[in-house]
């Protein structure tokens, strides 16, 4: 009869068993360990061994637990050594806050035999509370922690607990401290003294109780990323002939996996092995691996992306496929999907783009991208650097920005002004102007002209001085004189744009009688002028009353009022514009 033993001692550092495996039952009765120290874990940084279908586990670093309890026989020593090797010296540590320490032994009956809860800072504490029980002796040096029991008055089985029967921490855990690691955890049936760590030779052992015979099969669960050849699987695979009393080490009769590692495949992969004795007999058992990637991608792309307007393609559509992927440990570089690489920006503002990568194992790693779509440039202003008008040729000053031209490409124009000393267009002299533009990303440029203010036009010769008599009660505009003027035919009808009083006598003093000569400038459509030259009677108003005086004057004084106010407004306004 062979036997095929599976040696979980390396493999299972790597390895996980699959769904389909059959876990020895760790729960049986009769076990023994003929070995003098049965190694369960293995040296390593961060332990995760199988021992007895998933029975003995690390869940930290610097801590042991026992999943599954075990039934085991008393030894003929009389003696059980619980041996731990740590990476560090624990001999002088203070644990902050507390290491715990839990630990029953039971008999089939549930009764306890030993039980511990213990929590403590320091070695001796610790020692100094378990020497309490006559069974229990504690040793510690540098490195190592050993508990020893005398089992004389145990019954011949006993059980030690596991999680699974847990009840107020009555299982077998050793949390030491987060900064301490364990090497090496040893069940020996023989006392510290005699204590002679020596590796299985044989798998689980030659007292386990599964054992896989001719063509059975077994599954495992390969990390990508931490892929382990056959022939270091192959070490520790053995196969044991009890009638020969010898252990084989079998051959390979199919191998699907090592092309699998070399191709860096995902998938399973079947490895046929077969072991023939000296009379050749055979036995082969199937390992399935499967390789599996459990990695997310890596984000390598740009999480912050600027690009200048004039940077963009002709048609401002945007491949955001060069900027913007992430590196897979089997995939290599993935890239964004098509829709990507005429992506439509929005323009001279921050955008954020959740954006996802996934690879063909289903792994997937988002992320947020801000992408801006800048624009540098300022407004462009071109036109004379002096200019030279006339008086009355312009209503304001900031009519000469139709003079110049001022544009931009980019974000478009969003406010253009002129800052200057000009305070009354009509008035000849030199004047310094800025010409300014602000675009809609808040670029801003401006030209410095000199104005000139010229007075254009020589004497006029007025004939025919035109005369009008008006009422003290209410004042006349200039476009008001020249109506009544072309009413009653002393000029002729003419459409102006606006008329301005040059001399301001008759401005000054509408309610006092007198006679007042009044110069008056009319502008038509085409900025052509007329200069009129009026006799502007001042008369009581015969009839009036002091009551008819007294409503005209009010009416006149809100009239003027109300004139007022909508300068000033409009100045305010005006001036908000420039700001």
């Amino acid at each position: 009869m062979k036997k095929i033993i599976l040696s979980v001692a390396i493999l299972s550092t790597i390895l996980s068993l699959g769904n389909n495996v059959i876990k020895t039952n760790a729960e049986v009765e009769g076990i023994e360990y003929k070995n003098n120290a049965y190694q369960i874990c293995d040296i390593q940084n961060n332990l995760t061994n199988l021992f007895l279908g998933d029975s003995i586990y690390n869940s930290a670093s610097g801590t042991i637990r026992m999943k599954n309890s075990l039934r085991l026989k008393n030894p003929n020593s009389k003696k059980l050594t619980l041996y731990f090797e740590f990476k560090e010296d624990i001999s002088s540590l203070d644990i902050k806050p507390f290491g715990e320490f839990y630990l029953s032994l039971t008999d089939d009956e549930g009764n306890y035999l030993i039980s511990y809860a213990e929590q403590f800072q320091t070695l001796p504490e610790l020692k100094e509370t378990l020497e309490d029980y006559e069974e229990t002796t504690l040793y510690y040096e540098k490195n190592v922690f050993v508990l020893e029991f005398d089992t004389s008055n145990f019954p011949d089985f006993f059980i030690l607990g596991g999680d699974e029967l847990e009840d107020d921490y009555d299982h077998l855990q050793f949390k030491f401290v987060e900064n301490t690691t364990i090497q090496k955890f040893m069940l020996s049936t023989t006392s510290y003294e005699d204590l002679q760590y020596s590796p299985p030779t044989k798998g689980l052992g030659a007292d386990s109780l599964k054992i896989y015979n001719d063509n059975d099969s077994i599954s495992y669960i390969v990390n990508y990323d931490n892929r382990i050849s056959l022939d270091e699987i192959k070490q520790d695979i053995i196969a044991y002939d009890y009638f020969d009393n010898e252990q084989i080490t079998p051959s390979i009769e199919l191998d699907e996996y090592t092309p699998a590692i070399n191709e860096n495949k995902l998938g399973t992969f079947s490895v046929k092995l077969k072991a023939t004795d000296a009379s050749d007999n055979s036995s082969t058992i199937s390992i399935y691996f499967k390789i599996e990637d459990t990695t997310k991608p890596v984000f390598a792309g740009e999480k912050i992306i600027e690009i200048d307007y004039n940077d963009l393609p002709e048609n401002k559509l945007l491949d955001l496929t060069q900027y913007v992927y992430a590196t897979d440990n089997h995939d290599g570089t993935i890239h964004l999907n098509d829709t990507y690489k005429e992506y439509n920006p929005q323009l001279f503002t921050t955008q954020e783009i959740p954006v996802t990568f996934t690879d063909v194992s289903g792994n997937s790693i988002s992320e947020t991208i801000t992408l801006t779509i800048t624009d540098t440039n300022a407004p462009t202003i071109t036109g004379e650097d002096s200019l030279t008008i006339y008086q009355y040729q312009y209503a304001s000053v900031n009519d000469i920005l139709s003079l110049y031209n001022i544009v931009d490409n980019e974000s478009g124009i969003k406010r253009k002004y002129i800052e200057s000393n000009v305070k009354d267009i009509s008035k000849a002299g030199t004047y310094n102007l800025k010409i300014c533009a602000v675009d809609n990303s808040k670029n801003d440029s401006y030209k410095n002209v000199t104005l000139t203010i010229k007075d254009g036009v020589g004497p006029v010769f007025f004939i025919n001085v035109q005369s009008l008599t008006v009422s003290n009660d209410e004042y006349q505009s200039a476009e008001q004189i020249v109506s009544l003027l072309m009413e009653n035919g002393s000029i002729k009808r003419t459409k102006y744009k606006a008329c301005e009083f040059i001399t301001k006598n008759y401005e000054s003093n509408y309610n006092k009688l007198g006679s007042y000569d009044t110069q008056i400038v009319c502008f038509d459509e085409e900025g052509n002028r007329d200069f009129y030259l009026v006799k502007i009677n001042v008369k009581y108003t015969q009839g009036s009353n002091f009551f008819t005086r007294f409503y005209n004057s009010m009416i006149n004084f809100f009239k003027t009022l109300w004139e007022n106010i909508v300068a000033f407004f409009t100045k305010v306004v005006n001036f908000f514009k420039k700001q």
